[in-house]
């Protein structure tokens, strides 16, 4: 049992946890055939030296290897956080300042491990021998929240009594460097390629695409990392570096030549098996979406990142493999969507919408959109829906939006019947009725039914408030899946 043993302190306390206090005497006996697949199959873990050395136990490990066949890291280690700050409320007695200098220190320390792998060739390194001695693997991907806990989070907290997922306030204007999703996602991308595994689901989290240096992701690179890609899930932002960094801060392009999006088109283009995309983008690292870039002219949708992002990707990439697509926080016109469809609209059986603004092609002499019967940007896309998507038998649709709305599905134009008392914290603005806002059809006779009828049934109305989707209706896990 002295593999078992071999393992950090925190592997083995995670098991203990999980079995019998009698079973724990007989761990020399135990066997790994039910815990392992149970617990091993998905690990995430931190981008810190001793959660990377767990992972490196578990792909030495004989038996626990084989078993691991999705993992996934979280870069942040007290992102965008001073102690000091963390502090400030935080009240301890006279007796405690001894312990706070210790903590203080293993902040540091963490926070000094962190951004060295980050930003050196060392966490490429780790991951690339790691990766060799995981064979079944098989998802690679990244997630920033305190809802998954990573390997380390636990002997982090105990050292420095904080929790080192939970970002702290993300700050204005331009960055020096590259942020640390951004490296992570292009040092995953190298130790894949440079395996032998064969990754089929990769999902990212906030990575600035578009900053990434040309000679990071080389096409071969890329290739050799996503030629077996079935499923793949992009979180994009657009990030801001100091002009003398990468780019030049008035140009509608980048210094190099690439325009935004083109990235996105680059790893696209090589993933040419790709059957599943969830696709969203962000036009800052606060995630924001709501607002026009200027305000009150519509006309501004046209500038920002998400709209130029997409007007590339749309009229580049062929996705004729494509089976199910997830979009969500983007702005686009009707006809980049059905570009973005049309090349996979007689295999597409499952689609996805969600705060999805689509502004009509007209302007107005003062740069507003005209919002009259010129065009309806949805219902070019439901009758595209209906016409051309014969094997559609998922819909999902919430919350889509047009250039100064929010679209309801409803037999005729909105008005207060389809409104509720307003619910606290809506601050006065309309609340929309879930069933208003939110189109869900399930099997192809229902969602070819459905679509027909939406064509001529869905109204644009004013800003509306309404209850966030079930993340359980939109993400769904497919990863059992025999394609």
């Amino acid at each position: 049992m002295a593999g078992l043993l071999a393992l950090p302190a925190e592997l083995i306390a995670s098991i203990c946890q999980y079995i019998g206090t009698d079973e724990i005497f007989a761990l020399e006996r135990f066997s790994f055939s039910y815990f392992a697949p149970k617990y091993f199959r998905k690990k995430g873990f931190l981008v810190l030296t001793l959660s990377l050395d767990a992972l490196q136990s578990i792909a030495s490990h004989n038996e626990l290897r084989t078993h691991v066949q999705h993992i996934w890291l979280n870069p942040d280690c007290f992102t965008y956080d001073t102690w000091e700050r963390l502090c400030q409320d935080y009240r301890r007695s006279p007796q405690a300042k001894d312990q706070q200098a210790v903590q203080t220190r293993a902040w540091d320390d963490y926070k000094d491990d962190n951004a060295r792998l980050l930003h050196t060739s060392d966490l490429t390194t780790r991951l690339n021998k790691a990766l060799a001695g995981l064979p079944n693997l098989r998802t690679v991907g990244m997630r920033r929240s305190t809802d998954h806990y990573a390997h380390g989070c636990a002997t982090v907290q105990r050292a420095t009594d904080r929790d080192a997922r939970i970002l702290g306030p993300i700050p204005e204007g331009e960055a020096k460097y590259l942020s640390g999703p951004t490296r992570l996602f292009e040092a995953l991308v190298a130790a894949v390629a440079q395996s032998t595994v064969s990754i089929e689901r990769f999902y990212t989290d906030a990575i600035e695409f578009d900053n990434v240096p040309a000679s990071r992701l080389e096409d071969q690179t890329l290739s050799s990392a996503f030629q077996a890609l079935l499923y793949l899930e992009i979180n994009a932002v657009k990030g801001f570096l100091a002009p003398s960094q990468h780019y030049h801060r008035s140009a509608s392009h980048y210094s190099d030549g690439r325009y935004p999006g083109s990235v996105l088109v680059q790893l696209l283009s090589h993933a040419p098996k790709l059957r599943e995309l969830g696709l969203q983008i962000f036009p800052n690292n606060k995630q924001s979406y709501h607002v026009a870039p200027t305000w009150n002219r519509s006309q501004s949708w046209r500038v920002s990142y998400p709209y130029l992002a997409m007007r590339t990707v749309a009229e580049t990439v062929q996705l004729t493999n494509l089976r199910r697509l997830k979009l969500e926080k983007l702005t686009m016109q009707s006809g980049m969507l059905v570009d973005l469809l049309s090349p996979a609209a007689a295999t597409l059986r499952s689609l996805k919408l969600r705060d999805i603004r689509l502004i009509p092609w007209s302007q107005g002499p003062d740069g507003n959109t005209i919002s009259d019967e010129v065009e309806k940007p949805w219902r070019t896309v439901l009758v595209f829906l209906a016409t051309s998507c014969a094997s559609l038998s998922f819909l999902l649709l919430h919350r889509i939006l047009h250039d100064s709305g929010v679209i309801r599905f409803v037999p005729e134009p909105p008005g207060s019947a389809i409104t509720i008392e307003d619910p606290p914290g809506s601050e006065g603005i309309p609340f929309a009725l879930h069933d208003t806002v939110t189109v869900k059809a399930d099997g192809l006779d229902e969602v070819q039914g459905r679509v027909r009828q939406l064509v001529d049934a869905h109204w644009h109305g004013g800003h509306v408030v309404c209850y966030s989707l079930d993340d359980r209706a939109w993400h769904t896990d497919t990863s059992n899946e025999e394609w």
